[in-house]
């Protein structure tokens, strides 16, 4: 799926909600704690008052540094039912993360393949 012409651009990365789902295509950028902090705010302007889940596609585990991390867990609870990301990642990528991840208090799940993460995502859609 390509980004929407209704997606939110950032300096960082792209913002949309389609069929109930939050997706974030990430860009090279590195995140800052100021830009997550920012697309957090387009979260909320996107999701109102009710949890979605939450795709993010590429640049992940290299563009977000450890302290982006507390600004972007701060968000998740009441935010988020779930947390997929889709991208290719070499194991030592993701174990650098593992501790933050396990802080998690939602679902949350690693894809090579976008419907597979879609899939995983639709079981935490809210009831409306």
């Amino acid at each position: 799926m390509g980004i929407p012409g209704d997606a939110v651009e950032t300096s960082t990365s792209f913002f949309w909600l389609d069929d109930g789902i939050v997706h974030i295509q990430r860009k090279e950028t590195p995140a800052t704690a100021e830009t997550t902090a920012h697309g957090i705010d387009i979260i909320r302007g996107l999701i109102g008052e009710v949890p979605r889940p939450l795709l993010i596609k590429s640049g992940w585990a290299g563009g977000i540094g450890l302290e982006v991390w507390p600004t972007a867990l701060s968000a998740v609870d009441p935010l988020l039912s779930a947390i997929a990301v889709v991208g290719e990642f070499e194991s030592a990528e993701l174990d650098a993360f593992r501790p933050i991840i396990n802080q998690l208090l939602v679902p949350f799940q690693v894809f090579t393949d976008e419907s597979e993460a879609l899939a995983f995502l639709r079981e935490y859609l809210p009831g409306e």
